[in-house]
């Protein structure tokens, strides 16, 4: 299955035979952008995971904006869509926002607000080890397995792919590096080493991976 790119034919012709100066061109243009939305829609559909849905609607979002910048069809277009350029710039920050929400299920584990408050100095219950190292596990096969996945999904602008992935990086190593700062050396284990895997830049890197079937 298609991770996330570009859909199918027609997309590198778009705008082909849309130039002239004629009146009817106007909401012609912006009829086939409408009936072009409601396609890729019905198409995102098919994704069951919303973040490979959201990544595919970004990079035809994207596609079909720079496109019409490319061929200067968007002063077109605003003839009779004044707002299309923001529309179109809007759908790709939602699609991006969506797409982010994935990585909550990770982050969630390591987040302050859903971490018990632990007394400093005061030696830690049996039930208290016990949470600290369901967070540590939790992060781990979260960040593991959505790494593991989300490194084969496709984002062809390189601008975007780089935006996307600093976007994500800076919001998981600061999550991460507050909870590892506030218990890495915490005595909650005597295997220290199984539950912390990874050091904040080690984090960094694996989301610098995603997106990129070559690494």
């Amino acid at each position: 299955m298609d991770k996330g790119g570009l859909t199918g034919p027609g997309m590198g012709s778009f705008g082909s035979n849309c130039h002239g100066g004629d009146g009817p061109t106007f909401p012609y243009v912006g009829k086939v952008l409408g009936n072009l939305q409601l396609n890729l829609l019905s198409k995102s559909k098919v994704y069951e995971d919303p973040a490979l849905s959201a990544i595919f609607l970004h990079n035809n979002y994207n596609y079909i904006l720079k496109s019409l910048e490319k061929s200067e069809l968007i002063q077109l277009v605003a003839v009779t869509q004044k707002t299309a350029e923001r529309s179109y710039r809007e759908h790709i920050e939602q699609q991006v926002q969506t797409y982010q929400r994935s990585w909550l299920k990770v982050t969630d584990y390591i987040a302050e607000k859903n971490l018990p408050v632990f007394q400093p100095g005061v030696k830690l219950r049996d039930k208290e080890r016990q949470i600290i190292k369901e967070r540590f596990k939790g992060f781990n096969d979260g960040l593991e397995e959505l790494c593991k996945i989300q490194k084969a999904w496709a984002i062809p602008d390189m601008e975007q792919r780089d935006k996307i992935r600093q976007a994500q990086k800076t919001i998981v190593k600061e999550t991460y590096g507050a909870f590892l700062q506030k218990f890495g050396s915490v005595p909650f284990t005597k295997n220290p080493e199984k539950y912390i895997k990874y050091g904040v830049e080690q984090v960094g890197d694996m989301i610098d991976r995603l997106f990129d079937t070559s690494a």
